[in-house]
């Protein structure tokens, strides 16, 4: 049985690379369930006999349909060194030959969309189908919350703090070469990061190698904790050792601390959008605020954005007054955002506060965003500099720009 062509319900694009979030379908942008819904073939790779992460999280939203579905199957994936003729030659013919059959689809005027775990341009698959076909067919990057970003949040983790410079190794690297580039070339960075404890640690598509991200992760200083293991269970990321705060809890309002992503509403998750409308108040900075309606029953407090941890400690004291609160952030709230404004005042503040059920909720960043738009994939190692001078001198921030530049 063939499936006719859709009549242009995506418009002219034919090649949809769908970030899917890092698991739970309530991460999925609005964008995301708009296109696998409507496209005509829905892609996805996995390993032999099995099926794929991220076709797996789509079952929420649309179910089996062989006749629109294309498995493209990995002739190798972990059993072959990555550096192993035995591994290159495959996987490059493997890419080609899926890149043909795709654009087969998409010459007969079939919309197709690749379903991606995370974010299409972050570490995955999809980026050697759109370096294929790409300047052939007109192309949509949608970009999704990342696993790392499902990761810090689930953990209740914020991952920066004020100006920390926020760098990514891929755990699939040795381990030998985890330890020095973990602070900068030669392992003598001036300023060293030091964790946040209770940082996700993950190895990508190697479970094996996390225990050497954690390792690396490890110097022996003295109140260092080694990063927590992520694992799915059920299509969902989870964490060892990770979970809800436990004990009687001495208040009975919440905080919940919400990304509203880049800017267009359709890159709001359902997970975000149903914290907001839950709300009986919402805290920010105005503009961001601004973009959520307005609703009968919902106060909004708007502030400037140079109050963070006011605005923290006022979500603070309404949650323990007995209100339902959340506290928005553009982009990511643990990506230089209000999550770690509010973990900074939880610290300081009231021991009462301890006790509040505090819930974070990832959203796409604006990087991601950026990069899905200028097609330009954050594929190798990167570094994400604040150029916000609020909080430290431009010079500051320039000096550090150089040494990543060169």
């Amino acid at each position: 049985m063939s499936v006719e062509p859709a009549k242009n319900p995506l418009g002219q694009t034919l090649l949809f690379g769908v970030g899917l979030g890092p698991g739970d379908p309530d991460y999925m942008t609005v964008r995301a369930r708009d296109i696998i819904l409507s496209a005509d073939r829905l892609v996805h790779f996995c390993k032999r006999g099995r099926r794929g992460h991220a076709r797996i999280t789509a079952d929420a939203v649309v179910g089996q349909d062989a006749a629109r579905e294309i498995a493209l199957v990995f002739p190798v994936t972990i059993e072959v060194p990555v550096e192993d003729e035995g591994y290159s030659g495959p996987i490059t013919q493997f890419y080609d030959d899926s890149a043909a059959l795709l654009a087969a689809e998409m010459e007969a005027g079939r919309s197709v969309a690749v379903l991606c775990d995370g974010d299409p341009f972050f570490y995955g698959s999809f980026m050697h189908l759109w370096r294929r076909l790409s300047h052939r067919f007109p192309t949509e990057v949608v970009p999704g919350v990342t696993g790392m970003a499902g990761a810090w949040t689930r953990a209740n983790a914020p991952i920066t703090w004020g100006d920390d410079i926020l760098t990514v190794l891929p755990g699939t690297l040795p381990e030998a070469e985890l330890a020095p580039r973990r602070y900068g070339r030669g392992g003598d960075h001036e300023a060293r990061p030091q964790p946040a404890q209770g940082a996700p640690c993950a190895g990508g598509h190697r479970p094996d190698r996390a225990g050497d991200l954690c390792r690396a992760g490890d110097d022996g200083r003295p109140g260092h904790h080694p990063p927590q293991r992520a694992r799915r269970r059920g299509g969902a990321v989870f964490f060892d050792g990770a979970g809800p705060r436990r004990g009687a809890a001495a208040v009975s309002g919440s905080l919940t601390i919400v990304g509203l992503g880049p800017g267009p509403a359709q890159w709001l998750t359902p997970a975000a959008q149903a914290a907001i409308d839950s709300a009986s108040d919402l805290i920010g900075y105005g503009p961001y605020l601004d973009r959520i309606p307005t609703r009968d029953g919902q106060t909004k407090h708007a502030s400037d954005n140079r109050v963070e941890i006011d605005r923290a400690r006022h979500a603070l004291q309404l949650a323990a007054a007995g209100k339902t609160v959340a506290v928005v952030s553009g982009g990511d709230p643990g990506v230089f955002a209000m999550a770690a404004a509010v973990f900074e005042a939880l610290e300081a503040g009231d021991p009462a506060w301890l006790s509040l059920p505090i819930a974070i909720e990832p959203g796409v960043t604006a990087m991601l965003a950026a990069a899905a738009k200028a097609g330009a994939p954050l594929g190798g190692d990167f570094c994400a500099i604040s150029l916000s001078d609020n909080l430290k001198p431009w010079e500051v921030v320039t000096a550090r720009c150089s040494p990543q530049t060169s």
